[in-house]
């Protein structure tokens, strides 16, 4: 595990763990009302189509989100959704990348 950082914009630092060669990841995980995705780029301008699904492999959530090199951070407010096991997916440039997130009630 890694320990990575990115510098944005708006002065923020953001530290986060991640495994060498991990190109998706969520936290909190577990989460209650809202999670941040950080999603590794590769090139500047390129668009990453975000889904999550429930277990029955339904779409409850779906964004498009312009990426840039490095480390993205997108963060998503969900506090509507039902406790349980959700498939998060990031596709960028025809290639997925999957990882699953757990919401917990507050």
């Amino acid at each position: 595990i890694h320990l990575k950082r990115s510098f944005a914009s708006d002065g923020n630092i953001t530290a986060w763990f991640q495994r060498p060669g991990e190109v998706l990841s969520a936290f909190p995980n577990p989460w209650t009302d809202a999670f941040d995705v950080m999603l590794q780029g590769d090139a500047n301008d390129q668009v990453a189509a975000i889904t999550l699904s429930d277990p029955q492999g339904r779409v409850v959530h779906s964004a498009y989100q312009k990426i840039g090199t490095g480390a993205n951070r997108i963060h998503f407010d969900l506090p509507h959704l039902a406790a349980g096991v959700f498939t998060l997916e990031a596709r960028v440039n025809g290639t997925s990348h999957v990882t699953r997130v757990l919401k917990v009630q507050p």
